[in-house]
């Protein structure tokens, strides 16, 4: 199974650090992958091994508007692939051909926390477009990787109205509980202070140099992705 990171165009703070780090994670603690694929206008400097779709972002949009647009022009990725972004670190062994699919509370609950801001408005159209459908409301929008398969999500995203809402929509919410995935529950480790024995955890955009330190020592060798 191929691997997908969607990869903002001049998004990272730390030279794509986070990048290196996570695809070191990934090698290390994830079997039965295939090629890595990176969607981004310009691949940094350091990557080989990767496959580089050139897709820039379109800055009039919101993330997950261009993430989707990403994922839909993937030819070649294999039918089924484990998206993944720069700041997911997987701590411990995993199959891709087994990996949970994560959630953590519901819509309804997660958007009377957020409230309306850009963000909370994404959800908020994500809930009711999936309550116009009858569909469960599991909040899969958590920073952990996901599977989706490659047909069933083009599907998905032509049914959403993009145009419609100018907020967006959250997608990871919108496939798990389109597809009825059987969801695993856990919490959400996004994260700046140094983790203890989580299984996955996340970054906020400003990472801690403390977080640096500790991925150099779990992962202080090159992947096959780096120069």
């Amino acid at each position: 199974m191929d691997v997908f990171y969607p990869l903002k165009t001049g998004g990272s703070k730390h030279e794509n650090l986070e990048l290196r780090y996570s695809l070191r994670a990934l090698e290390k603690n994830v079997s039965g992958i295939g090629s890595v694929f990176i969607a981004t206008e310009h691949l940094p400097t350091w990557l080989t091994n990767v496959i580089h779709l050139p897709i820039p972002d379109d800055i009039r949009k919101v993330a997950d508007w261009n993430i989707q647009h990403k994922i839909c022009r993937a030819e070649g990725i294999s039918p089924d692939f484990l998206f993944m972004n720069d700041d997911h670190f997987i701590m411990q062994p995993y199959h891709v051909d087994t990996f949970p699919n994560y959630y953590h509370s519901t819509l309804d609950n997660y958007c009377r926390r957020r409230g309306k801001d850009g963000y909370g408005r994404r959800c908020i159209n994500s809930m009711n477009w999936l309550n116009e459908h009858n569909l469960k409301l599991l909040f899969f929008d958590i920073h952990y990787p996901i599977v989706y398969n490659l047909q069933r999500f083009k599907d998905l995203m032509q049914q959403i109205p993009w145009e419609k809402e100018k907020h967006g929509f959250v997608i990871k919410s919108l496939y798990g509980n389109y597809y009825h995935l059987p969801g695993t529950y856990t919490h959400d480790n996004k994260i700046n202070h140094l983790p203890v024995s989580l299984p996955v955890f996340s970054t906020y955009n400003y990472v801690k140099t403390s977080i640096f330190t500790y991925l150099q020592q779990r992962f202080p060798k090159k992947s096959r992705f780096e120069r």
